[in-house]
C-alpha cells in the first residue's frame, strides 16, 4: 500500500472550464502547465491538506461514482495517482 502526497512545497493554481473535462494545474515551483481530468485536479486538491492512500481519496471522493463500483474506484484513483506521478506533481511512500 502507498500512501501520496504532492511533491514538492510550491503552489499549485487550478483553472477549469464549465462543460469541460479538463482543467490545467500551473505548478509554481516547476513552472510547468498541466493539462488533467477534472479527477486529477480533485486529487491534488485533496492531497493539499495531508498525504492519503488510494482508498482514503477514493471514500473523499465517493459521490463522485456510482456506490456499485467501490473496486474499480480505487483502481481509477490508482491510474490517475500515476499519471500526476509522471507529471511530477505527486510522489508515493511505501507504508
Amino acid at each position: 500500500m502507498s500512501l501520496w502526497s504532492r511533491a514538492g512545497s510550491g503552489e499549485h493554481v487550478y483553472r477549469e472550464w464549465p462543460d469541460e473535462d479538463h482543467a490545467v494545474v500551473y505548478d509554481a515551483a516547476s513552472g510547468s502547465t498541466h493539462l488533467v481530468e477534472l479527477l486529477g485536479m480533485e486529487v491534488l486538491q485533496l492531497l493539499e491538506s495531508s498525504p492519503r492512500t488510494p482508498a482514503e481519496i477514493a471514500e473523499v471522493l465517493a459521490a463522485r461514482f456510482d456506490e456499485q463500483d467501490g473496486p474499480a474506484i480505487v483502481e481509477y484513483i490508482k491510474t490517475t495517482l500515476l499519471q500526476l506521478q509522471d507529471a511530477g506533481l505527486v510522489v508515493s511512500k511505501s507504508l
